[in-house]
């Protein structure tokens, strides 16, 4: 398996400039093990997100050289920061490439092979044709490289103004399930397989779509499961009355609630595994498929971190496959997702008792339901 390790690095300086400079000359050092940049901005408008986007592709540029890694650049406010850069690296051989203007980065290792793509986007306002667009071109990015639908393992879906009510054929219809329906169409036609990727989706300010993946080919020395909870129901079996909008027939989403990598000589569940990974989707205040803890932040972080650590343990791996044994994993990223700037004091607050020694980043970004404040995601390894 390749490892991977998680670097943050932040700042809020005078001006934007001033803060492109200090973040980028930090990250300097990982010229040639940087594989993946994500960076939150404070972006007061459209245009005020246009161009940093186009200031933080130029540090990106002089800083990396020709081992671009691939980025995405995303209108969810840090806090305490005017910007805030995630690097993730890795020591395995990398290829940087170029498909029509976006970096994408294929790691190798062995037999395993991982394509990173981020930052396929659209900024269009109606979210049908952006969701089309960017599927669109993971479908060219995926095949080009010889990777399907059923190889991506991650997904990140940033969608603009997430909870936003339009009409769509006469319907009113929210782009959250303009998106669901679009990636719907796109999974049902090219996958296989009836598992689903691990996912967040989470809303951006600035209108569009922004998908980030990471797909997996490794034949049988890494192998990837569903990782299921037995207290929040699966998103792709959501009924229609936690969807928004007047449209029939609407699509749930679509990812599992978590997923397990691990490393193994063979294809069958070994005893106890080197090395293993558990990759947990976007989680939030929700048991079975309803909303819970309505209105109190502070409930809503703490039955989440719940969630998670119930998702996680020995326990629910054991009753998802009972011949697996990951041993022990830590938490290697955190990220923390949080409706409203007044509440990240307090969310942070609990989040840094629960996980004092790991990397914890909180954005102020919509999440997909109007009453939920709180969503978390994760890495483990």
């Amino acid at each position: 398996m390749i490892l991977k390790s998680h670097i943050k690095q932040q700042s809020n300086a005078g001006d934007f400039q001033q803060a492109l400079n200090e973040v980028f000359g930090a990250l300097q050092s990982y010229k040639g093990k940087a594989f993946k940049l994500t960076a939150f901005v404070n972006s007061k408008n459209s245009s005020d997100y246009i161009e940093q986007k186009q200031l933080v592709a130029i540090a990106i540029n002089s800083c990396f050289e020709n081992e671009i890694p691939t980025w995405s650049i995303l209108s969810e406010a840090p806090m305490d920061a005017m910007l805030c850069v995630v690097l993730q690296c890795s020591d395995a051989d990398k290829k940087h490439l170029d498909f029509k203007g976006l970096p994408i980065v294929i790691l190798e290792q062995h037999s395993e092979k991982e394509l990173w793509v981020s930052g396929l986007s659209s900024l269009d306002d109606d979210m049908k044709i952006s969701a089309t667009t960017v599927f669109e071109t993971l479908s060219d990015v995926l095949k080009t490289h010889g990777f399907e639908y059923d190889d991506i393992v991650r997904q990140w879906n940033y969608i603009g103004e997430i909870l936003k009510v339009k009409t769509h054929d006469g319907l009113n219809v929210q782009n959250y399930q303009v998106f669901n329906d679009i990636r719907n169409a796109y999974y049902r036609r090219n996958k296989k397989r009836s598992d689903f990727p691990a996912a967040t989706g989470i809303g951006i300010k600035t209108p569009g779509l922004v998908v980030d993946i990471f797909a997996q080919k490794s034949g049988d020395e890494v192998q990837s499961l569903p990782l299921r909870s037995k207290v929040q129901k699966n998103p792709f079996a959501y009924s229609e009355t936690v969807l928004v909008g007047d449209k029939s027939d609407k699509k749930p989403p679509l990812f599992e609630r978590g997923r397990i990598l691990y490393s193994t000589e063979s294809a069958s569940l070994p005893k106890l595994n080197h090395q293993a990974q558990i990759l947990v989707s976007g989680t939030a205040s929700i048991q079975n498929q309803e909303t819970v803890a309505i209105g109190d932040v502070s409930a809503q972080t703490e039955n989440t971190i719940q969630y998670i650590q119930e998702l996680i343990s020995s326990k629910n791996i054991q009753n998802n496959y009972s011949e697996l044994n990951l041993g022990q994993l830590d938490y290697q990223r955190i990220l923390v997702y949080v409706k409203n700037q007044n509440d990240m004091e307090i969310v942070s607050r609990i989040c840094s008792a629960h996980f004092p020694k790991h990397l914890i980043n909180l954005v102020e970004a919509d999440i997909c339901r109007d009453n939920l404040l709180v969503e978390i995601e994760a890495d483990l390894g």
